[in-house]
């Protein structure tokens, strides 16, 4: 084989492979989008603690972004300033669109799930920067298993240590909670 034709052979594999990169960013892309809102599992959703609390933070603000400039970079050879915009304004879209679509998983789940227990408050303490206000911890059980909620604010003031609260919690998963009384606060 001649010269000329190796070159071409190599040129003709190096575009092959920069177009199966594109795609294989573009899969990355709506992979990840797909996780966020369709499949994310119920101990990602509703983790309160660990790497699993972290996880949608990482792959909204660090994974995603950086598979938008990639795929970017694979499609526009020569951009210079627009991958980083343009991954930016993702995150900042992706973002509290994640926060209202699990919002509302969690609502639905609770109203096609949803029992009810009896909660103690155990912890309880004042936030410290700016405007300050009342944060809370309750503990339930379900089934002889122990569960906390998140950290609730209470505006009012109006729980103490040791009040008793109802608490709504899912059948198919008692991580997801709320709290009765703050339903409509």
């Amino acid at each position: 084989m001649s010269r000329r034709l190796k070159n071409k052979a190599k040129r003709e594999s190096g575009e092959g492979k920069k177009k199966l990169l594109k795609y294989l960013w573009l899969l990355c892309i709506l992979s990840i989008l797909w996780f966020l809102y369709i499949d994310t599992p119920d101990s990602v959703l509703y983790a309160k603690t660990g790497v699993l609390r972290w996880l949608p933070f990482v792959i909204i603000f660090l994974v995603l972004p950086y598979c938008v400039v990639k795929f970017i970079r694979s499609v526009w050879l020569n951009s210079s300033v627009w991958p980083l915009g343009i991954a930016s304004a993702t995150a900042l879209v992706v973002g509290p669109t994640f926060g209202i679509v699990s919002e509302w998983q969690k609502l639905e789940d609770l109203s096609l799930h949803g029992a009810t227990t009896q909660g103690i408050v155990i912890e309880k303490w004042k936030t410290g920067k700016g405007k300050k206000e009342w944060l809370f911890v309750s503990k339930y059980t379900v089934d002889g298993k122990p569960y906390t909620t998140f950290s609730i604010p209470d505006k009012e003031n109006r729980f103490r240590l040791g009040d008793t609260l109802q608490i709504r919690y899912s059948t198919k998963n008692p991580d997801n909670s709320e709290i009765v009384e703050l339903e409509h606060y």
